[in-house]
């Protein structure tokens, strides 16, 4: 059924809706449909606009001829300017979306958080970028096969510290974790050095054996030691041609940890955090301080005594105490280093994770002595 609305076209409605030659004609009554819904509705507003300017433009309110042509009149630019206005207005819940301005392949493209672990170009190019921007020098301890073992260090003052990581090939959380540590800038107030990678045949191949099918970190101390670790299996160490170009350089990596060496390893068979100490009397607080900036990640391994392939230790409490397996960590301690360390975060958990763990021990382990 129709129904008959009476009403006054207004100044604003006009100014909306009609081309500004047209002239008011006073009232103006028009028939619409009943429409379902609140009266006040969007659509039965936008329905009495339309008929407004249909009405006056073709219906009995017209404006008389002005001499213009119909097609002046009714196409020229001012009016389809106000056409445009009105189609604009009438349909004012129709917005076009924005187009991105990157395509979410781009944006993938230029994104970090995915790489290659084992890509040695890409950490090593980044890592002289860094070291060059913050002051540090570097020094070519040796080489295996074609890639060098490099030692890297600031020449500041403070205390003595030595980092080293990638000992085994496949535990390639920590080489990244101390390039992410150095990216940050830190202010440093200590000399700071490192060896990012001891075993980089290992590294490239994600094998915690070097390219001779040798695991390092063995020989430094007690090389006549001949440990069982079950009845039948005996143990002789011996160093990897990794472990001989740093056992010839132990007295200078002594000097550069003097008063604090760190090596960052990780676990294959744990998935929980600890660390291994050394020393006469250990720093509890020093201890501890490592304990929860890699167990916050990952929890603490409160007990595990389980031995090893170099190791018949326990860990209590997320500690392995003096464990003297002929380490690197175990020379420097027998050499007189006052904080001798190794952390162990689980390498089976996800990279972006243990990446985060390994900088705040190294983070960790860097403010305590720099205290």
């Amino acid at each position: 059924m129709d129904m008959v609305v009476s009403g006054i076209y207004p100044p604003m409605w006009r100014r909306a809706v009609l081309p500004p030659y047209i002239p008011y004609r006073g009232p103006l009554v028009f028939e619409t449909r009943p429409i379902t819904g609140p009266v006040h509705s969007p659509q039965i507003y936008l329905m009495k606009l339309s008929q407004l300017h249909e009405a006056y433009i073709t219906g009995p309110y017209a404006a008389p001829s002005t001499g213009l042509e119909k097609s002046q009149s009714h196409t020229g630019p001012e009016y389809r300017y106000q056409d445009k206005k009105f189609k604009k207005f009438e349909k004012p819940f129709a917005k076009k979306k924005k187009k991105r301005r990157r395509k979410l392949k781009d944006i993938a493209e230029s994104t970090t958080t995915k790489f290659d672990p084992s890509d040695y170009d890409l950490l090593m190019s980044r890592l002289k970028k860094i070291t060059d921007e913050l002051g540090f020098k570097s020094r070519e301890l040796g080489k295996t096969n074609k890639y060098p073992i490099q030692l890297f260090h600031s020449s500041k003052s403070g205390p003595n510290i030595l980092i080293v990581s990638g000992m085994h090939g496949e535990e390639q959380a920590c080489p990244w974790a101390l390039l992410r540590y150095l990216e940050t800038r830190p202010n440093l107030n200590c000399n700071l050095s490192f060896i990012p990678i001891v075993n980089p045949t290992g590294f490239v191949n994600d094998s915690r054996k070097n390219a001779d099918g040798e695991v390092p970190n063995r020989g430094y101390v007690h090389q006549d030691d001949e440990r069982y670790i079950d009845k039948n299996e005996k143990v002789e160490e011996k160093p990897t041609k990794e472990d001989k170009i740093l056992i010839d350089h132990l007295g200078s990596l002594k000097k550069a940890g003097l008063d604090g060496f760190l090596a960052l390893h990780e676990d294959d068979e744990n998935d929980q955090y600890y660390v291994f100490a050394y020393g006469k009397k250990i720093d509890n607080g020093m201890t501890n301080a490592l304990k929860n900036a890699g167990g916050e990640s990952f929890g603490i391994v409160k007990k595990d005594d389980t031995p090893t392939d170099t190791s018949e230790a326990e860990t209590k409490d997320g500690v392995v105490k003096n464990d003297h397996d002929g380490s690197l960590e175990d020379a420097l301690f027998h050499m007189g280093v006052k904080h001798s360390y190794c952390s162990e975060t689980p390498q089976g958990e996800d990279m972006e994770e243990r990446i985060r763990a390994n900088v705040a021990v190294i983070e960790a382990f860097i403010s305590y002595i720099c205290k």
